[in-house]
């Protein structure tokens, strides 16, 4: 009879499960109550179920795997991990049973148990093609175990659960037991499922070891949960290396050929060790050993193919390499170093040798290595320290040799070769950015001319490979026409002035046009390239267009004259106006060069365009790059309090100028508001002056205070970039306890504003004195900045105490709310030639006269000076950068009051250019051209190539 009513309970257990197989909470309180019975069978059975149900439906709603980006893969060979899927909904844990993750764990470590037993190993290791049914189950289960935990970890919010859980030690048990059946000789069915099983809990792993997502990151564009900022990796496993070895030092011993599961598991290991050396320091310090180093170069042999785990694992050595560079120290680097990672790496761009005959490297390995130099030399800590190990062990060499090798390659495949030809401009690029001793290296060991000439032998130059010198001169993605430009690498501007020669003639009107684009843009570009001789570069490429058998279209010649006229305009030595001039000389035959007349005309324009109204610096303080300013050496006091004048010539960079950051954003955002500033100056209670300007380049005057920021704006004139201006802002303080203090700023010696501004006395000496420049008065660390502005309220939410005034352009903000008023403060990235302080307001026509004479007049404010002398008497100091040397500016005060004078000092780049009317003068003046007045009867060379367009082109 009792054993009549356990079959019958028996038989409605089964029933119920069999009714509600589909519902995942009819199975859950089965499980539950099977558990309370104690029926561990009965248990697990219902568990698999629900697992396989949350499977299902997990599947159905799952967002697709991120595709791996083509910036990242151009030839398409890597694989996505399956840590890369987008985990959906319905793997959070908040939608499922509160004990799901302590039932996981002890099913998973039942499953350990049958795995390690012989009676499990004997029966899977046999040949008999029957079935055994409990030991398809097991491996069936383990399978869907390892889905479920590699779904689970995919969600960053899962991650503080399963972190407290034992499920990363139970992981570490189950996968040996795995692993030992991978070793046994298993029917193919039962393999493939071990294999998969095993990708599955590295997946886990993978996802658990980098909870920031800091490595799937690197391959796709999808943007995941960013609410994972405080978490940290756990702890790494202490038999992970040991996982890692096995996994590529065991042998396939099956027969035929390897299964897919197994090279599938060979890409998650892979990319679980990039997951280990993105996740945490720590983790990744202990995971870099010289077994780990030898088996992933040991990966990319043989050389002379190239494979998907090849093309990954190149990636994994990049953060190999930065683990070793930033986060080992040297002293603990006995067994493995850098160097000898950086020089094997390298050796796999050389031929093999066999048998006394060189095999050179497939083309698209050798793509795919360098394509990862641009990563390599970008680590998170000190990146010219790595350029230098790279150059030490012979990159530059090694990056040229593969030019030569490739050769009978890369006929055969164009395509190809052009890739590889960017690879290798793109690899040069990366390790010359940010560094001119490197560049000078690179010139002296390899050379641009080499570079252009291999590059030839190779493939027919084309917009593409242009592009990537192009990319090389501003050290970032050049856009023609859509952005601003920075040059940085003035030698590359010279390589493709030469390359114009040897060009076909339809792409020498592509190139002209943007070599034109980016040196006549802004001071800097003219600076940079007037100091490098591209004045000289061009006179000798339009020179030598005219030999037999070369020449330009007339559009190519006109954008050539055009960037002489640019260059002239701004400095031009007494060697390279010799140069010019002998370029209107007839030619051999007697004729006229082809570019006589309209060479005439830009020495002409020359003239104009320099010292109008005598308005164009010859000498400037150059404040771009980051750090750079004058610094006055306090005490600085006034002798009287009755006005703050400040004035200085200053011209500014496009806001919009792409190629490297020269500061550090406050949140590493390069969208973030910035303020560039022109002045400021505060006492040690934090009372002063600052004036800055914005993104838009409107200029902004500001009194401060601990407890307040009052500033007004010039959001009607906002000021011209890349033109010189005179700026003088004059605070007029109140003298009677009634009045009220002004500001009146001066724009090229017109009054633009004048206002009431709040300000207070100027008595206190001035201890902190800046001139392009701000320290991080905002706060002293990134900590106190939020804490400040956690404490003070946005008015945007109706709490703050921001005042606007009915003048839009005055307002009065805590200082808490500074950074998000006006940004964080940066140097001026623009230049200024002079910059004088006065102690009492100034007239406006005192301001219309400063402006009148101009930027280059030393002799202001002395008696001999009949216009200024009298402003010499209110002169507190006076910069200029022609009266500085070695980062010291001499105070240039008239006599009577440099007594206190005081010198500042300069940190930056000081310029000095040359005025074309001057340097005329020097070689015997206007005589100088009275031969060119006798050739104008000459007839003009015509023409020996095609037109390659009528289209105007302007300056």
């Amino acid at each position: 009879m009792a054993e009549q009513k356990a079959a019958e309970k028996k038989a409605r257990r089964v029933s119920l499960s069999h009714e509600s197989r589909n519902d995942p909470g009819m199975l859950w309180q089965s499980y539950k109550a099977a558990r309370l019975r104690k029926e561990a069978e009965v248990a697990r059975e219902r568990l698999s179920s629900y697992i396989r149900v949350w499977l299902g439906g997990a599947q159905d709603r799952s967002s697709h795997t991120p595709m791996i980006s083509v910036e990242s893969d151009p030839f398409g060979l890597l694989q996505p991990s399956i840590a890369f899927s987008v985990s959906g909904d319905s793997w959070l844990l908040v939608h499922r049973p509160s004990g799901i993750l302590a039932a996981i764990e002890d099913h998973l470590n039942t499953l350990t148990q049958q795995l390690d037993s012989n009676k499990m190993l004997v029966q899977l290791s046999s040949r008999e093609k029957g079935p055994h049914a409990s030991c398809s189950e097991a491996l069936q289960q383990s399978l869907e175990l390892g889905k479920t935990l590699a779904g689970i970890a995919g969600c960053v919010e899962n991650y503080a659960e399963v972190k407290s859980s034992r499920l990363m030690t139970l992981v570490m048990k189950v996968i040996p037991s795995l692993w030992k059946l991978v070793k046994a000789r298993l029917s193919e069915r039962s393999l493939g499922v071990v294999l998969e099983s095993l990708s599955y809990f590295i997946a886990f792993l993978h996802s658990i070891l980098d909870p920031k997502r800091y490595w799937r990151k690197g391959f796709t564009r999808h943007q995941f949960p960013t609410d994972s900022g405080r978490v940290s990796a756990m702890t790494l496993p202490a038999r992970l290396e040991t996982i890692f070895l096995d996994v590529f030092i065991h042998q396939w011993e099956g027969q035929g050929a390897e299964p897919q599961e197994w090279h599938f598991l060979q890409v998650e290991v892979l990319h679980m060790l990039g997951a280990v050396l993105c996740g945490s320091e720590e983790n990744a310090s202990h995971m870099v050993t010289s077994e780990v180093c030898f088996l992933l170069l040991t990966i990319l042999d043989p050389r002379e193919r190239c494979t998907p785990l090849q093309a990954l694992a190149t990636k994994v050595i990049t953060k190999v390499v930065h683990t070793l560079h930033n986060f080992i120290p040297s002293e603990q680097q006995t067994s493995v170093d850098g160097l000898m990672v950086l020089s094997g790496f390298l050796n796999f761009l050389s031929p093999r040798h066999c048998e006394g005959e060189p095999i050179p490297p497939c083309i698209r390995l050798v793509t795919v290595m360098l394509d990862t130099v641009p990563a390599l030399m970008r680590p998170p800590g000190n990146a010219v320290g790595l350029k230098n190990m790279f150059v030490e062990v012979g990159c530059f060499e090694k990056f040229t040799e593969v030019l030569k090798h490739i050769r009978d390659e890369a006929k055969e495949n164009a395509s190809e070769a052009c890739k590889l030809v960017c690879s290798v401009f793109r690899a040069f690029t990366a390790v010359m950015e940010s560094c001119q001793p490197l560049r000078q290296i690179f010139e002296t060991r390899v050379g641009y001319s080499k570079l252009c000439d291999l590059t030839a032998t190779i493939v027919a130059p084309n917009t593409v490979i242009l592009q990537e010198a192009l990319n090389m001169v501003v050290e970032g993605n050049y856009k023609y026409r859509e952005d601003s430009h920075s040059i940085y690498n003035t030698s590359a501007v010279a390589m493709l002035a030469r390359w114009l020669l040897s060009l076909p003639s339809k792409l020498q009107p592509w190139l002209v046009a943007r070599l034109y684009d980016i040196c006549s843009y802004g001071t800097h570009n003219w600076q940079r390239c007037c100091n490098a001789g591209l004045l000289k570069v061009a006179v000798e490429v339009l020179t030598a267009s005219q030999e037999e058998g070369r020449g330009f279209s007339e559009e190519v010649e006109e954008y050539m004259i055009l960037l002489l006229e640019v260059l002239g305009s701004h400095s031009i030595r007494a060697a390279e106006l010799k140069q010019v001039i002998g370029a209107l000389r007839p030619l051999e035959d007697g004729r006229l060069p082809t570019y006589y007349y309209r060479l005439q005309k830009a020495l002409s324009m020359m003239a104009h365009g320099v010292g109008t109204e005598g308005l164009q610096p010859l000498h400037y303080f150059d404040l771009r790059q980051s750090g750079s300013n004058i610094t006055i050496p306090g005490p600085l006091r006034f002798p009287s309090a009755a006005s703050f004048v400040f004035h200085a010539w200053v011209c500014l960079d496009h806001p919009h100028t792409k190629g490297r950051e020269t500061y550090l954003d406050v949140f590493s955002n390069p969208n973030a508001k910035k303020r560039r500033v022109l002045y400021s100056f505060y006492t040690p209670s934090g009372v002063g002056f600052e004036a800055f300007f914005t993104d838009t380049l409107i200029l902004v005057v500001a009194t401060a205070t601990r407890r307040e920021f009052v500033t007004v704006a010039l959001r009607e004139h906002p000021i011209s970039p890349s033109e010189w201006h005179s700026v003088c802002i004059i605070h007029s303080l109140a003298k009677k306890p009634w009045a009220k203090s002004e500001v009146f700023i001066y724009v090229d010696g017109d009054l633009k504003r004048t206002t009431a501004l709040k300000t207070h006395g100027i008595s206190d000496a001035f201890t902190t004195c800046h001139v392009g420049y701000a320290p991080s008065r905002d706060s002293p660390n990134l900590a106190e900045l939020r804490a400040s502005i956690r404490r003070q309220p946005s008015a945007e939410f109706g709490e703050g105490e921001l005042e606007v005034s009915t003048e839009k352009t005055l307002q009065t903000i805590p200082f808490g709310n500074v950074l998000m008023e006006w940004g964080r403060a940066v140097n001026l990235r623009g230049q200024i030639s002079s910059m004088c302080l006065f102690f009492e307001s100034l007239s406006a026509t005192s301001v219309r006269v400063l402006y009148k004479r101009g930027p280059n007049d030393l002799s202001l404010f002395q008696p001999k000076c009949p216009e200024t002398r009298e402003l010499g008497g209110k002169l507190l100091l006076y910069y200029h950068a022609k009266a500085c040397k070695d980062g010291v500016c001499k105070d240039l005060s008239p006599l009577h009051v440099a007594e206190n004078s005081q010198p500042g000092r300069f940190r930056g780049d000081l310029y000095i250019t040359l005025d074309i009317k001057a340097v005329l003068s020097s070689l015997g003046g206007v005589e100088l051209l009275f031969p060119i007045l006798e050739q104008v009867n000459l007839p003009v060379k015509k023409r020996q190539c095609r037109e390659a367009g009528k289209r105007k082109v302007s300056g």
